[in-house]
C-alpha cells in the first residue's frame, strides 16, 4: 500500500542520511534526513520525525512535536536534550533541566556555574512544590491545604556555600545574614 511505500522510502533516506560522516557529502546526508523527516511527518510517524530532527540538530523543533507522540516521549526527549546541553556546557542547560523535572541536576548545574543565589532560589521554590512533576499537576487534588514539598538538604548546602563565599570576601555580617 501507499503508506508502506512511503515508509520504506523514508527509512532508506534516513539510513543514507546517517551512514558515516564525510564533510564533502554532509549536505547531501542532511538533505536526505530532511526529506525522510518530511515523509515521516506526512505519514503521521511523529516519533520518527522527531528522531530525524534530532539527527539534524533541530532539538527544539523535535521537542515541540514530541507531545504528538506522548507525554512520556516528550519528557524523555527533554531529558536527552538537557543532557546534551550539559555535555556542551550550554547556558540553556538549567532551563531544560527544570523543564524536564530534573531539579537536583539544575541546582547542581547552577552551583557548578557559581550561580549560588539562583540555585538557592530554585531550592526554595522546589520546597513549595513549584517544580513538581507535570504529570502530577493533571491529577485531582485529594488533600486539603498545601504542604511544603521537596527537601531542604540542597538549600542548606547552598546557603552554607554562599555564606562561605561571603566570609572569604571578608564580609562576616553578610555571611551571617545569609543564614
Amino acid at each position: 500500500d501507499l503508506s508502506s511505500a512511503y515508509m520504506s522510502k523514508a527509512q532508506e533516506l534516513e539510513s543514507k542520511g546517517q551512514s558515516g560522516f564525510n564533510y564533502d557529502v554532509a549536505n547531501k546526508k542532511s538533505d536526505k534526513l530532511l526529506e525522510a523527516s518530511k515523509i515521516y511527518l506526512k505519514l503521521g510517524e511523529f516519533e520518527s520525525y522527531c528522531e530525524c530532527l534530532i539527527k539534524l540538530g533541530k532539538w527544539e523543533q523535535a521537542i515541540a512535536f514530541a507531545p504528538a507522540v506522548s507525554y512520556d516521549y516528550w519528557q524523555t526527549l527533554t531529558e536527552r536534550y538537557s543532557a546534551y546541553l550539559l555535555e556542551e556546557q550550554n547556558e540553556e542547560s538549567t532551563a531544560y533541566l527544570l523543564l524536564s523535572n530534573q531539579v537536583e541536576k539544575a541546582v547542581q548545574d547552577l552551583v557548578d556555574k557559581g550561580e549560588n543565589e539562583d540555585a538557592k532560589t530554585i531550592c526554595i521554590m522546589n520546597s513549595y512544590g513549584k517544580f513538581e512533576n507535570f504529570s502530577k499537576k493533571f491529577q485531582p487534588i485529594t488533600e486539603s491545604g498545601q504542604q511544603l514539598k521537596g527537601s531542604y538538604d540542597n538549600l542548606n548546602e547552598i546557603v552554607e556555600s554562599i555564606s562561605e563565599n561571603y566570609l572569604k570576601k571578608g564580609k562576616p555580617i553578610t555571611a551571617a545574614a545569609n543564614h
